[in-house]
């Protein structure tokens, strides 16, 4: 078994899949990729079955150093890579040999860049994905020294396999459906939650993305007992504040559920990050 060891860990670099769909009622997150059409097109790239973990590079990129030789993809946000402190193109496939360092630097025109690797990490999983659970692993994200394992494999023909760069952010629009709770808004409730941008919070993470402004109109009194929510979902406190669970949300909450995204939405916001104007649509 080969390894790539994590010299520096950048921002915010963690193993990630398509998350699991297990373990909801012990109140196990369901995790899994903020962008996972970004995660498929690195392991598309490859050849990969599609739902391999990948390493999701968030912001600040790692530097890592390989102890054995291999192929990686990326894809999402475009990322730049040094390798051996000789800047390379990163559209495509890169090798890799025993001995190389891989720096990567600042993410840009997105948050998120994915890693994937020739046949993919070999890890445990944790009810049914590597991604890592609040409260029962070790860490949520990789740190100095940790090992990430992958198996020799011969190389693709060609490394000038190429992916379409994805507009990420050619506008900022967050496509919805009404939530469960929609229907307890008020015309004017309704009316305001698609016409205003709201600006997500610096505090916003894996498991939720705060948005600003709260508004005086959408201040309420619904009150109800806890029931389940799922990533996507747009609750609204009492004090009119919107907030959207991302892949790392809690299983059930309290507030009405107003709105919920699309899939493709979930992806498209977990491209943006604190201070980053959306608008639902």
């Amino acid at each position: 078994m080969n390894e790539l060891e994590i010299i520096q860990p950048g921002l915010y670099t963690s193993l990630q899949d398509q998350g699991r769909i297990t373990g909801r009622n012990w109140g196990v997150p369901q995790g899994g990729a903020m962008d996972r059409l970004s995660a498929q097109r690195a392991n598309l790239l490859l050849n990969n079955p599609l739902d391999l973990p990948v390493l999701e590079i968030t912001g600040i990129g790692p530097t890592l150093l390989c102890h054995g030789d291999g192929q990686l993809s990326l894809a999402g946000a475009p990322i730049s890579v040094f390798q051996n402190k000789k800047k390379i193109e990163n559209c495509g496939l890169i090798n890799f040999q025993k001995g190389d360092f891989l720096k990567f630097g600042n993410t840009y025109k997105g948050l998120r860049t994915y890693l994937s690797i020739r046949n993919g990490f070999k890890t445990k999983e944790l009810f049914g994905s590597v991604s890592p659970v609040t409260g029962i692993s070790a860490s949520m994200r990789l740190k100095k020294g940790d090992l990430l394992f992958f198996e020799s494999a011969p190389l693709l023909r060609s490394s000038n396999a190429r992916l379409k760069k994805p507009l990420l952010f050619q506008d900022n629009t967050i496509k919805t459906n009404p939530g469960p709770e929609y229907d307890l808004l008020s015309l004017a409730q309704q009316t305001i939650l698609k016409n205003i941008a709201f600006n997500i919070l610096p505090s916003a993470s894996r498991m939720a993305y705060p948005l600003f402004p709260q508004l005086e109109i959408l201040k309420h009194s619904t009150s109800f007992l806890t029931s389940p929510v799922v990533p996507g979902v747009v609750q609204l406190t009492p004090d009119g504040q919107l907030i959207v669970l991302m892949r790392d949300a809690q299983t059930t909450g309290g507030y009405p559920r107003v709105l919920v995204l699309s899939e493709t939405g979930i992806n498209k916001l977990g491209q943006m990050g604190g201070g980053n104007e959306v608008v639902f649509l």
